[in-house]
Order: structure tokens, then C-alpha cells, then sequence
């Protein structure tokens, strides 16, 4: 029935992507992929195929490809925000982290004055300095997030949790990861990351508390997490229970 939809429909961008879907979703990736390309080669000015190609890359992790289709994309659509978004996203997850950082300058410098999205370009900075190593860059653009956006939570906790493993502003960073747990109080990861700060601080008993908490919530699904738990465990003296989180880890 699927061929027969395309078939009969060869010139309907929306039967390609409908039925690449369905091939997806039936564990046929490759042939789904060459539907929703078809789409977009046959009809390059279609504006929804190229948004479905795009996210289907997206979903795919496919980066390399994903950061070529989103330049054709915007040869066609040079005014689409959403591609130009997620072009940035594409370099730096191909490992291209200098061109990611290029477009989320330009991204910034293009932005309306009254416009406030700026700090998820600037947390996107924080992110990709810290993984070059740059950590004065790093925290310079979380601020920048933070100043125009105080409860944004990612930028509250990747700041937070790099610079409790700095072991510097720890009175700091648990202010700021307080803030996360206090509005999503079953986040594992926003979770271990007060905890971890707790133990560093010396707080342990406090820190098994939230580990517990972040536990129910899946952090038995994070390495980190469950080698945290464990390295507080043994160092309120819990040997045993210790290392059944150890072995969970490994």
C-alpha cells in the first residue's frame, strides 16, 4: 500500500515524507532516508520537505549530512530561523566547533535589539568552550546566558557542575544548582549535580538524600550518577552498598 501511495503520487512531496516514515518506523532506515531525500531533490523550493529531510537528519545524527542539507536549505530559505539554528548545531556535532562558534556569533549579532534568545546562542558558546578546554570563555558566555535569562536551567547546571569540578566557587555553584532542582525537582542530572556540590562542600549525609531522590527519577540509567552515589556511599563508610553502585556503574 505504501508503494502504490507513491506511485500514484510522484509529484506529492507529502506522500515521500509520509511514507519514508512509516518505512523508518518499521526499522527500514536507509530506504525511508531515500524517500525524504527524494522529496527535497525533487522539489528543492518545497519549504516543508526540506524541513522533514532536515529534522529527519536531525533525528538521525547524521551531522555532516545535516550541515550540508541545511546550507542548500538555506540557499532556498535564506530568512528561515530554524535552519540557521540548527546549522550551528550540525558543525559542532560533526566536530566542527570553530564554524559552530562563527554561526552562533553571527546568530547574536543579527538578533533585534528587543530580542532576548540570545542567551541560548551564548549558553551553546559556554558549552562548546568548555569541550575546547577554554574555560574562561566558557563561563564568560554562561554568564552572558545568565544575565539575560536567571532561571535558565541548562546554563544554571553545566556552570554549576564545571566549576564544583574545578572545586572553585562552590558556595556559588550551589546556589545556582539549587535554583534547578527547586523548579524541576525530578531532574536526575540537575539532581547529581547539587549532590555532588553537597559533597564536596563535606555535606555527605545531605548529598545521599538528593542521590536517593535522583536515583527514582533514572539516574541508574548515568554512570556519573551512580559512581557519585557510590563515592559518597563510601565515604559516609556505607562500604557494602558502595560498591553494588560501583558494579551497576561498570
Amino acid at each position: 500500500m505504501a508503494n502504490s501511495i507513491v506511485n500514484a503520487h510522484p509529484q506529492d512531496t507529502a506522500s515521500f515524507y509520509t511514507i519514508g516514515a512509516y518505512y523508518i518506523q518499521t526499522g527500514r532506515d536507509t530506504l525511508g532516508k531515500l524517500l525524504f531525500k527524494g522529496a527535497v531533490e525533487s522539489h528543492p523550493n518545497d519549504e516543508r520537505a526540506n524541513r522533514e529531510y532536515i529534522s529527519l537528519l536531525y533525528y538521525m545524527k547524521e551531522w555532516e549530512e545535516l550541515a550540508e542539507q541545511c546550507e542548500r536549505a538555506l540557499f532556498h530559505f535564506p530568512e528561515d530561523l530554524s535552519i540557521m539554528e540548527i546549522r550551528p548545531v550540525a558543525y559542532w556535532q560533526s566536530g566542527d566547533s570553530d564554524k559552530a562558534i562563527s554561526l552562533y556569533n553571527e546568530l547574536i549579532s543579527n538578533l533585534p535589539k528587543r530580542d532576548t534568545t540570545a542567551y541560548l546562542y551564548y549558553a551553546s558558546l559556554g558549552d562548546i568552550y568548555h569541550e575546547k578546554g577554554d574555560l574562561k570563555r566558557a563561563y564568560s558566555h554562561y554568564e552572558k546566558a545568565l544575565r539575560i535569562n536567571p532561571d535558565y536551567n541548562p546554563s544554571l547546571n553545566n556552570y554549576a557542575y564545571y566549576m564544583c569540578l574545578e572545586g572553585k566557587n562552590l558556595k556559588k555553584a550551589a546556589k545556582m544548582s539549587l535554583k534547578t532542582i527547586t523548579s524541576e525537582p525530578d531532574n536526575p542530572t540537575y539532581l547529581d549535580t547539587y549532590a555532588w556540590i553537597l559533597h564536596l562542600r563535606g555535606d555527605d549525609e545531605s548529598a545521599k538524600l538528593f542521590f536517593k531522590k535522583a536515583m527514582l527519577y533514572g539516574g541508574k540509567e548515568s554512570t556519573v550518577i551512580l559512581d557519585h552515589y557510590a563515592e559518597v556511599l563510601y565515604a559516609l563508610k556505607e562500604y557494602d552498598v558502595a560498591f553494588i553502585y560501583w558494579n551497576m556503574a561498570l
